[in-house]
């Protein structure tokens, strides 16, 4: 995916130590691969799509980033960049209620 180095940016802004940034280029890295296996760019990244890749994830035997919650920072940075489809109304609770101004407030070390 295009925008890993941007990401990677805002991540390290957002506060999350060396480590914590490579384990979340890993994961974001996972998603571009998978996009690219479907045939998907990624602003087909839909809160549909990502669900697909979080079930491929658990079923390929991931044991962690496993959890629609892993998705929140890289979908909100790439909803911040356009790439991919801003956040539908009336569907909160998956992945459409994200925002990269609440992510900033969330735990940096867990999935």
């Amino acid at each position: 995916m295009a925008h890993a180095e941007g990401y990677a940016a805002e991540l390290v802004a957002q506060g999350y130590a060396a480590p914590s940034v490579k384990s979340r280029l890993g994961l974001f890295d996972h998603l571009s691969g998978w996009l690219a296996e479907q045939g998907l760019a990624a602003n087909a990244l839909t809160p549909e799509c990502a669900e697909r890749f979080i079930a491929a994830r658990r079923a390929s035997g991931y044991k962690t980033w496993v959890s629609a919650r892993s998705l929140t920072l890289p979908l909100a940075y790439l909803r911040m960049v356009g790439a991919v489809p801003a956040a539908r109304p009336g569907q909160a609770g998956r992945f459409d209620d994200v925002s990269l101004t609440t992510v900033g407030t969330w735990p940096k070390s867990a999935p």
